[in-house]
């Protein structure tokens, strides 16, 4: 099944969205405190924010998609920013991420979470894989409310709608809606962003020793969300 026109997402990403993936990229690291240790880009398409996440921090990054043709552009976008030693495709379902528990300090997605059958199963899924005190940032926009609109006043210049890219069922999301789910599926701490779009930061529950298995205090001051 062709999940997603790729030549297309990624001409308009290149063309259009590509100054949002690192103002979001610095928004995670500024709001999750996390620069090392294993990421996952989940729903990653043609590996923008994973790359984005590479080049500012020391994170391993999984490129993780539904779509092997995605995955095969994500991976010739990191070559091209010689970031090959640090990233990695991997193909699957969100919903079943093949992955052990407790091996991911951080989890991203961006422009995904709408394509995703049961949002509920999904966050249960990522916390699974999370480690103790590891984070996940979910959601879609474009960084701040300016670039945001902007992007927008363009893409309907263009006449661009999702069913130009992809023939999934989209759906939407605001503020309660999101915080609904993340409260059917999380039994930590979350926060709801809508600066540039719409986010949810989760951060599982660390162990009760206060630590993790990659010792994540050191690297993150609190285990609470500021």
């Amino acid at each position: 099944m062709e999940f997603f026109n790729i030549e297309k997402f990624d001409a308009l990403t290149k063309d259009m969205y590509a100054p949002a993936y690192p103002l979001i990229a610095r928004q995670i690291v500024d709001r999750t405190g996390i620069t090392e240790g294993n990421c996952l880009d989940i729903g990653t398409g043609c590996g923008y924010l994973g790359i984005a996440l590479a080049k500012i921090t020391a994170l391993r990054v999984r490129l993780f998609d539904i779509a092997p043709q995605a995955l095969c552009r994500a991976a010739q976008n990191a070559a091209e920013a010689g970031l090959s030693g640090r990233l990695e495709t991997l193909q699957g379902d969100v919903q079943h991420i093949p992955l052990p528990e407790n091996s991911i300090d951080l989890a991203v997605s961006r422009a995904s979470m709408m394509f995703w059958p049961d949002m509920s199963d999904a966050l249960r899924e990522i916390c699974r894989i999370l480690v103790p005190g590891g984070c996940a940032y979910i959601g879609g926009g474009f960084g701040t409310d300016a670039l945001n609109a902007s992007i927008q006043e363009k893409r309907e210049g263009l006449h661009i709608d999702w069913h130009d890219l992809t023939k999934l069922v989209v759906k939407k999301y605001t503020p309660e809606t999101l915080a609904e789910e993340a409260q059917k599926a999380h039994r930590g701490q979350y926060r709801i962003f809508t600066e540039g779009g719409l986010w949810l930061l989760l951060r599982k529950e660390a162990d009760p020793s206060g630590q993790s298995s990659r010792d994540q205090a050191q690297r993150t001051q609190s285990n609470s969300i500021q």
